[in-house]
């Protein structure tokens, strides 16, 4: 073989390597270009799963300040949370009471239930004229804390807004015979004084249900009977109850949180331009943290916690510590705490471009940070109410509520969007 001809099968050899080369790296350029073009992110839904895996009442429901216990009005109806299912409670009587208030009788017809030793029952009264139009009440057993005969503490709240029982403040504060015959104040109401729209002064004495039930053998409730009266920004004496007598624990508190731990008290004080959380005894109080803003208005209280609308952080309303948002969302609709759990729902960054309403489910151990996630196409409604308890959680559809276990929940395929 001659000289010529070796050279050329080696530029033969050297320009077809070359084109491979050439090919390749086309090839790969190609790939890549797609890469940043197309959507990296493919979601799982598991809108099916999800609602064959959940219990979806034919009724919108409100939560409570006891574990797992949620109702329906318009009928009462009572749930509750047990394992995977949310099962409907029987009633196990009605009471029948008329409290007077302002001089307005309030005919309740109130169908209770016994749960785990404790009862519970909600009713409600309208009246097309006069001061009061529409009043809710809340039934519990005597807290032993007030030292009273009468079975029953009766909790009243004429506000028309439409609240679960643990969210309300109430402002009518009654202890009830176990027949409903007999029906008197628990506090002193004299001197006490009217608002413009004709109803008694509603701060005068006034608690939510955790409050007056969360500690054993003490009840807190809220007094503003010292303080100018004010729609906006009213301020409270913190009162402590034990064995019948009551006293003064903390002055000028903001009337939208107040806990006991023991023999300690938490309580938030509002100032114009920020708020701050407090621990402490009646001798000795501590500042734990301090926010810009309105405590009312900008935070969801949620058992112990608060969640922040701003940032979606929650804050433990115990200690002032904070949880950070673990993940972003396009709209945070609600999030809360139940134990370690810290469960966050809104709307997601739709990233296939696609006529979906993506929305996800976020679970984070607040112990570990750690987090799971499912995604789902418009399985509740935007800015849907999330109630919590220690089995699972109760979101709403169609403005129907819609319960699910955590452990349905972790059967299905929980997705990571990179």
């Amino acid at each position: 073989m001659n000289k010529k001809t070796v050279f050329t099968i080696v530029f033969a050899a050297v320009v077809a390597i070359a084109i491979a080369v050439t090919a390749v790296v086309l090839i790969n350029k190609e790939k890549k270009e797609q890469q940043t073009t197309e959507p990296a992110a493919v979601y799982t839904f598991i809108d099916e799963e999800y609602r064959a895996a959940a219990t979806q009442p034919d009724v919108k429901l409100y939560g409570t300040h006891i574990d797992g216990l949620f109702y329906s009005l318009s009928p009462v109806r009572y749930y509750y949370a047990k394992g995977e299912k949310l099962e409907p409670v029987k009633e196990q009587g009605t009471l029948s009471v008329s409290p007077v208030v302002a001089n307005t009788q309030m005919d309740f017809e109130i169908a209770y239930i016994e749960l785990e030793g404790r009862t519970f029952g909600v009713g409600l009264w309208h009246s097309d004229g006069g001061a009061y139009n529409d009043v809710f009440a809340l039934l519990l057993d005597m807290p032993s804390a007030f030292n009273s005969a009468q079975a029953y503490l009766l909790l009243l709240d004429p506000a028309q807004k439409d609240l679960g029982a643990d969210k309300r403040l109430y402002s009518e504060l009654l202890a009830v015979s176990g027949d409903g015959e007999s029906v008197t104040y628990l506090f002193n109401q004299g001197n006490r004084m009217t608002e413009p729209s004709g109803k008694l002064r509603t701060d005068w004495d006034c608690a939510t249900a955790a409050m007056l039930t969360a500690q054993e053998g003490s009840a807190l409730t809220f007094s503003g009977k010292k303080y100018n009266h004010s729609d906006e920004a009213q301020v409270y004496d913190l009162q402590c109850t034990e064995g019948g007598s009551t006293s003064v624990v903390a002055q000028g508190v903001c009337g939208a949180y107040a806990a006991q731990k023991g023999e300690s008290f938490c309580y938030v004080q509002q100032s114009d331009a920020d708020w701050a959380l407090y621990s402490g005894t009646a001798q000795e109080n501590k500042k734990l943290a301090s926010y810009q803003g309105n405590f009312a208005n900008d935070c969801t209280i949620a058992g112990s916690v608060a969640f922040k609308h701003s940032d979606g952080a929650l804050i433990n309303l115990q200690n002032g510590k904070e949880i950070p948002l673990p993940t972003a969302f396009k709209k945070l609709y609600a999030g809360a705490v139940s134990g370690k759990r810290a469960v966050y729902i809104g709307k997601e960054e739709n990233k296939e471009g696609k006529d979906y309403k993506v929305q996800k489910i976020v679970i984070s151990n607040t112990a570990k940070a750690q987090s799971k996630v499912w995604y789902a196409n418009d399985i509740m409604d935007e800015d849907s109410p999330l109630l919590l308890c220690s089995e699972g959680i109760v979101t709403q559809k169609g403005a129907k509520s819609v319960y699910i276990s955590y452990k349905s929940l972790e059967s299905l395929a929980a997705d990571v969007v990179k």
